[in-house]
């Protein structure tokens, strides 16, 4: 009748470390093969060791691998005359540096030719068109709780009120059946006086539920309209945060268009100037002759000597061997965490489902229920709730319908708010407010 215990985690936290580390190790070793081609081999060795110390104390050597790569002996003489080449070839590179620099420090223009002029100067920026609107003004707080007063209490209130009414009627009326059976000669205790006294608890708890039941239709009536008012509130809210984002989206739009404007103004700058530059050059080619031939030639080789720098600076290169990609395993680990909070969850539903019956079947009575131990037989103790409170199995005296609860006597020490003492002595039990105060142990 108890919950089952939870498992420890720091033992579940080492179970799964401990499982985990295994499934790793048997993956790294499936997928540390060796190779062997044409080109050479690839072979992969443990070469040493750290230990990690787990969760539960416990020291693991988790092995480290070294990949080696041998080359046979015609791709190593390859190998080693690409290496040689290369190195020949970046030689002559930094060589021409010197050369290079001395011609790219000598500007195309030279006054005895005839001067470019009238181009625009080069655009290297454009307008970031204004600031982007990256926030959305705050449009308000979310109502997310109905209103601040107290409803429970103003409900309270009218169900106070409706029980002082009905209260000294409903207690003549006991008196009056009381006197009545006297007067008949029914003895207390007797099974017409138990007839007679339980068809008036009935009349008493009809009368109460109605009060119960109208108290609820206020409470209802009552948290309809804070609702309606929060309701209203977010309707609001959501109204205005939409209009600072279409604010916000004009903004960014005006940005955009802005700073494309401003694009197109600097590619149209650069472009004349481009456009006049070869204008300039077809000029000078047509009207100076001599001059035309100097200048091309000082142009031809100031490329060449860029063209030669960048061949040596990316010469030829010989292919590395090329060996196969190693086909990976995959281990799946077992989910020790996930094994042992299984079976507790399995537990744990087993013995809720024992409560959520107790409970389905205390929800369906009246909200007062005849407990008293007094009023019982055949009591047999089942299981128990927090504090000691008892579950029994019994029957009413004058009824052989089994019956499972709590004892009145037991309960009203633990939680007394759930127990109240009828006019004839007998003892009642609130099994929501009960199990609602305790729940299961």
């Amino acid at each position: 009748m108890c919950a089952p215990k939870a498992p420890s985690a720091t033992n579940t936290a080492a179970a799964q470390t401990s499982s985990n580390i295994g499934t790793a190790l048997s993956q790294a070793y499936l997928n540390q093969p060796n190779q062997n081609t044409p080109w050479g081999s690839v072979s992969s060795s443990v070469t040493g060791n750290n230990a990690v110390t787990g969760p539960d104390g416990k020291t693991y050597n988790i092995p480290q691998f070294t990949q080696n790569t041998t080359l046979s002996p015609g791709q190593q003489q390859l190998f080693d005359t690409t290496q040689k080449t290369q190195q020949g070839i970046a030689n002559i590179a930094n060589g021409q540096l010197d050369k290079l620099g001395a011609q790219l420090g000598q500007s195309v223009y030279n006054p005895q030719y005839q001067q470019f002029g009238g181009a625009p100067k080069l655009q290297t920026g454009v307008g970031s068109g204004g600031a982007i609107q990256k926030q959305i003004a705050n449009a308000g707080q979310i109502q997310t709780s109905l209103g601040g007063q107290d409803t429970w209490g103003r409900v309270q209130d009218v169900e106070n009120a409706l029980f002082q009414r009905y209260n000294p009627q409903l207690e003549q009326d006991r008196q009056r059946m009381e006197q009545q059976l006297a007067n008949q000669g029914v003895r207390v205790g007797s099974t017409a006086w138990n007839t007679a006294m339980d068809a008036q608890n009935r009349n008493v708890n009809d009368a109460r539920l109605g009060i119960t039941i109208n108290a609820g239709q206020e409470q209802n009536r009552l948290q309809q309209l804070d609702l309606n008012s929060g309701n209203f509130a977010n309707s609001a809210q959501a109204q205005q945060y939409g209009q600072n984002a279409n604010n916000a989206q004009f903004a960014n739009s005006a940005q955009a268009q802005q700073y494309g404007q401003n694009l197109s103004s600097a590619q149209f700058a650069n472009g004349a100037n481009q456009q006049m530059f070869q204008n300039g050059m077809a000029v000078t080619q047509g009207n100076n002759g001599l001059q035309d031939s100097q200048l091309a030639n000082d142009v031809v080789r100031r490329n060449q000597l860029l063209n030669e720098q960048s061949s040596l600076m990316s010469g030829g290169q010989v292919a590395p061997p090329q060996f196969g990609n190693t086909p990976q395993t995959s281990v799946g680990g077992t989910d020790v965490a996930g094994l042992i909070n299984g079976q507790y969850q399995q537990q744990l539903a087993s013995n809720n489902n024992m409560w959520g019956g107790i409970g389905q079947a205390a929800g369906a009575a009246l909200p007062f229920v005849l407990s008293d131990r007094r009023a019982k037989k055949d009591i047999k103790k089942l299981g128990s709730m927090a504090k000691g409170v008892g579950i029994y199995s019994y029957t009413y005296k004058g009824d052989d319908k089994p019956q499972i609860g709590v004892m009145a006597q037991e309960a009203e020490k633990v939680v007394p708010s759930a127990v109240r003492t009828r006019p004839d002595g007998y003892k009642e039990v609130n099994y929501p407010r009960l199990t609602m105060a305790l729940g299961a142990k």
